[in-house]
């Protein structure tokens, strides 16, 4: 795979792209507030090894229509670069977290939303991990949003202010606010919401 126009080379990366999603963005894409880049496609070719591991997927994985990416250049020796380790792992967290703000701020429409990480070194891009997202239901009374560009950035923000809370409390899983935020997004994950543990 050949690294993509616009992503620097020697870098780590996560993309965390939407399939068939209902989107109002700018084409030429755009940068959220936490410095997530948005683009309208996904920004790497998958080579053939990829194609066959990945199968059918691999189809739906170039077909991307929406994609939250974030890369680092830094923070690692040199020797890392081709290693998973927290670097990653943290890019990964960064674009999923807008993503579930994304879901909580309104009912989007996409058709499977996937997760891949890996690296560029010497212009060849080589991806590491794949997985796939579970979908959060539509509640009733709730109708399908359109994406746009402020969504988006409210989701950044809102995942921003998440994150300052959790590094302020040691012990989030004690405090009532994010036991709350586990069992809401336990919830929408249930055709029927009663299905999850609601013990706050």
């Amino acid at each position: 795979m050949n690294a993509a126009d616009g992503f620097r080379n020697d870098c780590k990366f996560a993309f965390l792209g939407l399939t068939n999603a209902r989107v109002d963005t700018p084409a030429t894409g755009m940068t959220l507030p936490d410095d997530t880049e948005v683009v309208a496609k996904f920004p790497i070719e998958l080579n053939s090894q990829w194609q066959s591991w990945l199968g059918i997927q691999a189809s739906q994985v170039s077909s991307a229509n929406l994609v939250l990416a974030r890369t680092a250049t830094d923070g690692f020796p040199p020797a890392s670069l081709p290693i998973s380790d927290d670097t990653n792992w943290n890019l990964a967290k960064r674009i999923e977290n807008v993503f579930s703000m994304l879901r909580l701020l309104g009912t989007i429409e996409y058709e499977n939303a996937f997760l891949i990480m890996g690296y560029v070194q010497n212009g060849q891009t080589v991806c590491q991990h794949f997985s796939k997202f579970g979908r959060y239901e539509i509640t009733r009374g709730c109708l399908p949003w359109l994406i746009r560009e402020e969504h988006l950035a409210a989701a950044a923000s809102l995942a921003q202010t998440k994150a300052s809370l959790l590094a302020s409390l040691p012990d989030a899983q004690g405090v009532r606010l994010f036991r709350g935020w586990w069992a809401l997004t336990s919830a929408l994950q249930q055709f029927y919401a009663s299905d999850a543990s609601t013990d706050l």
